[in-house]
């Protein structure tokens, strides 16, 4: 798929044995694309993906985004619930809701270093432990429920050079 730059929605969705893809620097992940695929791993290039582009991926454990994300859908890995991985090389401006929600392999993430909006109930059902903040992440809006049920979680701001950490409350260095 490395020329590919446009398909419908729920394009290769449903293809149980679909389990390799590479994606091109000029694909755009549209919705539902690769919902309920067996795909593992992907290296997306994309500055948007769509809403429920990888939902039900039970067999996917990791996703590299190259380039800035602009919006990363929702429910985008709803139900992936062997994603161990997400690895932002640069900015992802929004995370819609529910994006993670059902990712119980999910325990770490850390936020790029950029301005970014968290959507609600992003979270919820994963298996979260740890988001830490990059240098400059700096978050601009947080929706409801977004951390409800995560049981043991702790924000890791130690590389942040914007929020620190005081009796278990996040505030901004210069203690805003």
């Amino acid at each position: 798929l490395l020329n590919l730059s446009l398909t419908g929605k729920g394009a290769f969705a449903d293809c149980e044995y679909l389990e390799t893809v590479e994606l091109g620097v000029k694909t755009r992940i549209a919705e539902r694309m690769f919902e309920n695929t067996a795909v593992t791993e992907i290296i997306a290039y994309s500055d948007t993906v769509g809403d429920k582009a990888f939902a039900g991926c039970k067999n996917l454990t990791s996703i590299e985004f190259k380039n800035n994300v602009t919006y990363l859908g929702k429910e985008v890995f709803s139900g992936c619930t062997d994603l161990e991985e997400v690895i932002f090389n640069a900015d992802c401006e929004q995370i819609a809701d529910k994006a993670f929600n059902g990712c119980s392999s999910l325990t770490e993430l850390t936020l790029p270093s950029c301005k970014v909006v968290i959507g609600e109930e992003v979270f919820v059902g994963s298996a979260l432990k740890k988001l830490a903040f990059a240098k400059n992440t700096e978050i601009t809006k947080i929706g409801m429920n977004t951390f409800k049920g995560i049981k043991n979680f702790s924000v890791d701001v130690s590389a942040s050079d914007i929020y620190k950490l005081d009796n278990s409350t996040i505030y901004t260095k210069d203690g805003s």
